[in-house]
C-alpha cells in the first residue's frame, strides 16, 4: 500500500511564510490529495512510504509497521507520538502530556513510587522511606505501622493497651490508660494519690502505705505488732483480727469455742475440752495410753495406740485385718481363722484332713525342713539314701537303699524270687527261698535230707 502527504516545502512555496512543524504531517492512509485546495492538487507528490526519505520526513522505511524504528508518517518514534514502541522499552503510549493519568510522560505505566500522584494515590514522593510523610502513596498517620516524625512506636493497631496507645506513644503510668501488661491496675490520669487509683496506678488497699479515707492508719507493712493492724486500724486482742502475736482472735469473750481470751487458739492437751474441735477428753498431760489420748479421743481399739491396760496385744490403727495386727488389736497367727498374707487358708483349728492344714496352708511342703500335717520327718534334702525319703521314715520296701542300715539292696516290691528279697537282701543258697538255678532251699546245711545246697538229694 502506498501513503501520500502534501510536501511542506511546496506548500510553503504555494502558501508564502508557512512554518514547518511536525504537527502539520498528514495521518497514516489520508491521501495528500483529499487536505489541498484545487490549485494545489498539481503540487502533489508521492513521498512518505515509498522508502526514500524526503525533505520533511525523518525516516521511510516502505512499509504498514507503525511500532517499527519508523513511523507511518515517516518520524522516528518517540515517548508521546500515541505509538507504543515495545523496543525503546515503552509500557504505554497515550499521546498526551498529562502525568496524573495511567500513562506518564516517560511512556510508563503509572504505578506508586514514581513520583505522580495518581488515581487512588493520596500522595507519591518516589522513595521508599517510611519514615517520611508519604508511606505506600498513602499520607502517613498513627497506626500505619510506620514510625514516623513525633511518634515514639507505631505498632499497625488499634489497640490501646499492648505497649504502643493509639497516639503512637510508650504507655505510662498516668496516661489514663490502663496497661494491663505493664502491671497497671488502674490509670485515672491524675495526681491525686489518696482516691482510688494511687500514682502509682495500683488499686488503693489497706497496707499501701497510704491512708484513705475509710482507713485510720496505714503503715504499709504486714507487722501486726507496730501498732497499725493489717486493716489499717488500731490492733487489740478481741478486735476479730488474728495479729501477728495472735494465734486466733474470734472477737468474743468465750474461753472454750477454739480461741481464748487472750487470742490462743485452742490445742489438744490444754486442759479444755473443745467440743467444737472435735475433742472427747482433754486431760492435760502427754499420756498416750491413760484413759485420754495424746489426740484427746477416749482410747479404743483402732485409734494406733496399743492400749495394754485394755488387754491390747496390738494397735495399728489402719483396719486392715490381713497384717500383722488385726482389727482386734490381737497378734495374728495361724488358727486364729483370719487368712493372712503369708498364709493359704485358716480354718481355726489343727485337724490335718479337712482341706487346711495345720500350718495354714493347703498342703504339706515336703523339703521345707519343717514336719507338716502329714509328714512323718522332714530333712531338707533330696537325699534318698539316708533315714528320711520323701519325708517318710526309711522302710525296706520303700525303693531306696540305706547304706546305714541292715539293708544291702531295695527293689521297692514284693517279688522274692528277684535279686532283692523282701527282707531287703541279696538272695543266697539257704535263705529258705528258691530261687531262680534252685531246686530247692531248705534253709539248712543238713545232708541227705532231701534238699543239699539247694539241690534234691
Amino acid at each position: 500500500m502506498r501513503r501520500y502527504f502534501v510536501s511542506l516545502a511546496i506548500a510553503c512555496s504555494l502558501f508564502q511564510g508557512c512554518k514547518i512543524e511536525r504537527e502539520n504531517a498528514l495521518a497514516p492512509g489520508i491521501g495528500a490529495a483529499e487536505h489541498l485546495l484545487p490549485h494545489e492538487a498539481d503540487a502533489q507528490v508521492d513521498l512518505c512510504g515509498d522508502g526514500i526519505v524526503q525533505d520533511g520526513e525523518e525516516c521511510d522505511d516502505a512499509n504498514d509497521v507503525d511500532d517499527d524504528k519508523c513511523t507511518n508518517a515517516c518520524y522516528e518514534p518517540v515517548c508521546g507520538d500515541g505509538i507504543r514502541q515495545k523496543h525503546l522499552g515503552e509500557e504505554c503510549d497515550d499521546g498526551n502530556d498529562s502525568n496524573d493519568d495511567a500513562c506518564t510522560n516517560l511512556c510508563w505505566n503509572a504505578r506508586c513510587g514514581d513520583g505522580y500522584v495518581q488515581l487512588a494515590e493520596e500522595c507519591d514522593d518516589a522513595n521508599a522511606d517510611s519514615t517520611d510523610d508519604c508511606v505506600a502513596c498513602t499520607k502517613a498517620f498513627c497506626g500505619d505501622g510506620f514510625l514516623q516524625k513525633g511518634e515514639v512506636c507505631d505498632d499497625g493497631d488499634q489497640i490501646d493497651s499492648d505497649g504502643c496507645s493509639n497516639q503512637c506513644q510508650v504507655p505510662r503510668c498516668g496516661d489514663g490508660i490502663v496497661q494491663t501488661g505493664f502491671d497497671e491496675q488502674c490509670d485515672d490520669a491524675n495526681q491525686d494519690n489518696t482516691d482510688a487509683c494511687s500514682n502509682s496506678c495500683k488499686l488503693a488497699r489497706c497496707g499501701d502505705g497510704i491512708v484513705q479515707a475509710n482507713e485510720t492508719c496505714d503503715d504499709g507493712n504486714r507487722v501486726c505488732d507496730d501498732g497499725c493492724s493489717n486493716r489499717c486500724e488500731p490492733a487489740r486482742c478481741g478486735d476479730g483480727i488474728v495479729q501477728c502475736d495472735e494465734d486466733c482472735d474470734d472477737g468474743n469473750s468465750e474461753n472454750a469455742d477454739g480461741c481464748s481470751n487472750d487470742c490462743v487458739k485452742a490445742t489438744c492437751g490444754d486442759g479444755v475440752t473443745q467440743k467444737s474441735e472435735g475433742e472427747e477428753c482433754d486431760d492435760g498431760n502427754r499420756k498416750d495410753t491413760d484413759d485420754c489420748t495424746n489426740h484427746c479421743k477416749v482410747p479404743r481399739c483402732g485409734d494406733g495406740v496399743t492400749q495394754t491396760r485394755l488387754g491390747e496385744e496390738c494397735d495399728d490403727g489402719d483396719g486392715d485385718n490381713t497384717d500383722e495386727c488385726t482389727t482386734g488389736c490381737k497378734r495374728a497367727f495361724c488358727g486364729d481363722g483370719i487368712v493372712q498374707w503369708n498364709e493359704q487358708c485358716d480354718d481355726a483349728n489343727q485337724v490335718c484332713s479337712d482341706g487346711c492344714l495345720d500350718n495354714c496352708k493347703f498342703q504339706a511342703t515336703c523339703g521345707n525342713g519343717r514336719i507338716e500335717c502329714g509328714e512323718e520327718c522332714d530333712d531338707a534334702n533330696h537325699d534318698g539314701s539316708d533315714n528320711c525319703v520323701n519325708c517318710h521314715l526309711a522302710i525296706c520296701g520303700d525303693g531306696y537303699w540305706h547304706a546305714d542300715s541292715a539293708e544291702e539292696c531295695d527293689d521297692g516290691n514284693t517279688d522274692n524270687t528277684d535279686n532283692c528279697t523282701q527282707s531287703c537282701l541279696r538272695p543266697f543258697c539257704g535263705d529258705k527261698i528258691v530261687q531262680s538255678g534252685e531246686a530247692c532251699d531248705d534253709g539248712n546245711n543238713t545232708a541227705n535230707d532231701g534238699c543239699t545246697n539247694c539241690a534234691l538229694d
